[in-house]
């Protein structure tokens, strides 16, 4: 406001209401005590400010030249003082600032209640401005020339006089509006002529808004914010205004009519209470819903409704309250723009659908309390990545992961005990999948179409089901499968077709293995078989035409290898037999040729006829101690032999036992092998054997024993000996040491 001796008002400029504003300006003056002109400085600023006195109050004035009212000519942020010398500063006067275009921000502070005539004027810098609701004067030219205006914070008084009335060099480039506490309403024609405004941000004191103050803004986005208490939204009272941008209702609305907010189609933000969510988006908000960005549910809410953000496309972002326990049907079904949300802790219960469609939703937190995933929960999240599951979690519904292709990897936690039907079904990204020991029932396909499968470990259900069953379309893929928990059996058809499989281990436990358990697993190259396991379907391995390495208990051993290995039994090479063993029965490992070593345990007590015959890649044998006998033919045309430990036990060796193994270098001999002599039982090896270990135990050396083993060079006779017969070491030409 201007000081009575510089106020340069101009008649006739004001309109009748503008008129009476001055009127009201110069009631203002009411000189109580006149005191001279000084200057005070400002600590804050660094700046010195020109005042002059009017009863207890102080009044920014320029001097008579019309010289700025401070010193130094002010820079960038401009903040005008409270108080100087104590005194409190109630108007900027006529002048006082005029020309000040280095200025770039300007804070009146509360307590002014007036601005002189082009008090601003001339200041072509200004960009950002906060008027205080105290002003209830702004004199004629006040902001003259102030063309680079943006964004301002204005009273009621500014809204009652128009922006292109208090504003006129800026009307045409404010840009944002803030409307400060208090304020009532925004009269017609408030913001005619702000052609860039964009955001206005209203007060809760405004409640009700016309469209047509914005009519002038053809880019405006303002916020609506409903006043706490307000319990009724009635029909169309926002229609039409697509300016709105943010909404807030409070949650003492009970009640919002038809078309309350029909043809609000610039609506992105939302906050919302527990109605909104019952009555569904869709319905409050029929014109926005597919694109509103950001919903906040306030505090209270305690069910998210079903369907209540049913296609809400647009949907980024949502906050859910802590009040929330459950999440309903179908609850954010097509949500296909959400990336985010924050389950919260206090949630139980997760509806049918309710996540169903949400493509652009990459990870998701259970919350620990939910007990069951319902139904398609999360199908087609294709870009689901990470998922935790807790501890409480006991089933996974049907179809709940159907389709999230990007889901990596998934831990499903001890305690769950069903999976159901298609629940993982064409989640192409998942690698290794791990089914607790916890689960007792697992529907048909629950992971078909999960091609990216090469890991997984299963229990019982999981085999009684089989494999192809459950992992329909990656079965053949699989490339290693643990089995967990207690397992009793491998069932019928547990594996049939897992063509990748490279190696499997039967838990001990398991007692039989059932028809065609591991029919057509092609890819097979180890098997291990526990002692537990009494009983095997004769086509348990048919198919299985790359088997290397085998470990077997008697049920196996018992069968023979044709018989258990049909397609593969010629190209074995390595078998360890269990300590279960006691009889290698007739043909056992016949004829096994690429069998390169075998291990007999000490269980074994005797090798039946032709046990091993025609394994013509066997090098080595050792036969235990606990052997007594060893069959007719046990290891005849086995050629590759060149070391051969005949066990102290062994009292019988049967005809030909030994025949056509030509290659043997190497033997240790017990009593009996000397009692016929070593060319009886090596016919075809006894003149090239290098080396012969003769037993502890041994007392007799036959006569003959060694006779025509020219390639032997020393022998070690036992201190147990007590004759050595005749012609015992005959032709043995290459005989040089004998101790």
């Amino acid at each position: 406001m201007a000081s009575p001796k510089n106020r340069a008002g101009k008649d006739g400029f004001l309109a009748l209401p503008k008129l009476m504003v001055a009127q009201a300006c110069m009631a203002l003056f009411v000189v109580l005590a006149l005191r001279a002109d000084m200057w005070a400085d400002d600590p804050g600023t660094g700046l010195t400010w020109r005042y002059e006195v009017y009863g207890e109050n102080a009044y920014i004035a320029c001097d008579s030249d019309y010289g700025p009212a401070v010193s130094p000519p002010p820079e960038g942020d401009l903040e005008i003082p409270g108080s100087l010398d104590g005194i409190p500063v109630a108007g900027i006067g006529d002048f006082s600032l005029m020309n000040c275009g280095a200025v770039t921000s300007v804070t009146i502070p509360a307590g002014v209640r007036s601005i002189g005539a082009y008090a601003f004027c001339g200041c072509y810098g200004l960009e950002a401005l906060t008027i205080p609701d105290s002003v209830t004067c702004i004199e004629a030219g006040a902001f003259d020339g102030c063309c680079s205006i943006t964004n301002v914070t204005i009273p009621q008084h500014v809204l009652d006089q128009g922006l292109a009335n208090v504003f006129p060099y800026s009307c045409t480039t404010l840009e944002s509006v803030s409307i400060l506490d208090g304020a009532t309403g925004i009269p017609p024609g408030a913001f005619y002529g702000c052609t860039a405004l964009r955001r206005v941000a209203m007060p809760s004191s405004i409640a009700h808004v016309d469209a047509s103050v914005f009519a002038d803004c053809p880019n405006i986005e303002t916020d609506i914010v409903i006043t706490d208490g307000v319990t009724e939204i009635r029909e169309g009272e926002f229609a039409g205004r697509s300016w709105i941008l943010n909404v807030s209702i409070p949650a003492s609305v009970t009640n919002i009519a038809a078309n309350a907010f029909a043809g609000c189609t610039g609506i992105r933000n939302v906050a919302v209470p527990q109605l909104v969510l019952d009555k569904r988006l869709s319905n409050v908000f029929p014109d926005a819903y597919a694109s509103i960005a950001r919903v906040t549910i306030l505090d209270g809410a305690a069910t998210i409704s079903n369907y209540a953000f049913d296609k809400c496309r647009g949907l980024e972002f949502v906050s859910i309250p802590s009040s929330v326990t459950s999440v309903g049907r179908y609850a954010f079904r097509n949500c296909s723009s959400l990336s985010e949300v924050l389950i919260p802790f206090g949630v139980t219960s997760i509806g049918m659908g309710a996540f169903h469609g949400c493509s652009s939703l990459d990870c998701i937190v259970i919350p620990e309390g939910v007990a069951s995933i319902g139904v398609n929960v999360f199908r087609n999240c294709t870009s689901l990545s990470d998922v935790s599951i807790p501890s409480s979690v006991t089933s996974i519904g049907t179809g709940v992961f159907f389709g999230c292709s990007s889901l990596a990897g998934i831990v499903i936690p001890n305690g769950v005990t069903s999976i159901g039907l298609n629940t993982f079904r064409n989640c192409t990204s998942l690698a290794n999948v791990s089914i607790p020991s916890s689960v007792t029932s697992i529907g048909s396909c629950a992971f078909s179409g999960c091609t990216g499968i090469r890991r997984v470990a299963v229990p019982q259900p999981v085999l009684d089901a089989g494999i192809r069953n459950v992992f329909k379309d990656a079965y053949a893929s699989i490339t290693n499968v643990t089995m967990l928990g207690a397992i009793s059996c491998i069932p019928t058809n547990a594996f049939y077709g897992c063509r990748s499989l490279a190696e499997i281990t039967i838990p001990d436990g398991a007692t039989s293995v059932g028809s065609a358990a591991f029919s057509g697993c092609s890819g097979l190259r180890s098997v291990s078989i526990p002692k537990s396991v009494i009983s095997i379907a004769n086509n348990a391995f048919n198919g299985c035409n790359g088997i290397k390495s085998a470990v077997l208990p008697q049920a196996a051993v018992g069968k023979g290898m044709k018989t258990l290995f049909p397609q593969s039994y010629a190209v074995v090479e390595d078998i360890r037999i269990l300590d279960d063993v006691t009889t290698i029965r007739n043909s056992a490992f016949w004829p096994c040729s690429a069998l390169k070593s075998v291990s007999i345990p000490n269980s074994v007590a005797s090798l039946d006829s032709s046990a091993f015959e025609g394994c013509s890649a066997l090098g080595d044998v050792a036969i235990p101690d606990s052997v007594t006998s060893i069959g007719e033919r046990a290891f005849f045309n086995c050629s590759g032999l060149t070391n051969v430990v005949i066990g102290a036990g062994v009292t019988s060796i049967g005809r030909d036992a030994f025949r056509n193994c030509g290659s043997i270098r190497s033997v240790t001999i017990p009593q009996c092998v000397l009692d016929r002599g070593i060319r009886y039982f090596f016919p075809q090896s006894y003149a090239s054997l290098a080396s012969v270990t003769i037993l502890d135990s041994v007392t007799l050396i036959a006569d003959y024993a060694f006779s025509g083993c020219a390639g032997l060079t020393s022998v070690t006779i036992p201190t147990r000996v007590t004759s050595v017969g005749e012609y015992a070491f005959a032709k043995c030409s290459g005989l040089t040491r004998i101790a």
